[in-house]
């Protein structure tokens, strides 16, 4: 995943990847801290709470 969200922050110049789980979907939430985004608290979206993530530029 690194290289690839590197590959996008330079070629469509984003500042961040943002991703959203259920808060009791812990198999999604790994995965995405996996990834290297962090949390960031609990959202709401689309009329429900989600966890939100973010990965920065920096975070790499």
């Amino acid at each position: 995943m690194a290289g690839r969200s590197l590959y996008l922050f330079k070629l469509i110049k984003l500042k961040r990847l943002v991703a959203i789980a259920y808060p009791n979907n812990a198999k999604s939430r790994k995965v995405i801290e996996k990834l290297g985004f962090k949390y960031r608290g609990e959202q709401e979206h689309f009329g429900s709470n989600f966890s939100y993530y973010e990965l920065e530029q920096l975070d790499r």
